[in-house]
């Protein structure tokens, strides 16, 4: 959703006669305004979508799978979990699940090269 509503309220200000400067401070207090946080989000939705996008081509054939792919594949699952895992410490002890794997410090009970550990 972010991504459409700052398209759309770019479209919205790109008549206006004002200054680049205000133009992008309208969009971003207006998506402010939404709740939109700048940052929080972006970069597990960075690291799923690149994964994505590299198992769909693998799946078509356009990139050819290769130690190197898997590698890059294995890059992006191992960050993404350490990045689940800084937000999970950072939320409130309210809304943690008794028993999840993080609160023990013990990571993740997936080892991505050899399968469940």
């Amino acid at each position: 959703m972010p991504k459409a509503l700052e398209q759309k309220l770019k479209r919205q200000v790109a008549d206006k006669d004002w200054p680049q400067e205000r133009k992008d401070a309208y969009v971003y207090g207006t998506m402010r305004k939404t709740g939109w946080k700048p940052g929080k989000y972006d970069e597990p939705m960075r690291l799923v979508n690149a994964a994505i996008e590299l198992q769909q081509g693998l799946d078509n054939g356009n990139i050819p799978a290769s130690e190197e792919t898997s590698a890059q594949m294995m890059g992006y699952l191992e960050r993404l979990e350490a990045v689940i895992q800084d937000l999970y410490e950072k939320m409130p002890e309210s809304r943690k699940i008794s028993g999840h794997p993080y609160d023990q410090n013990e990571g993740s009970k997936y080892d991505y090269n050899e399968g469940s550990k």
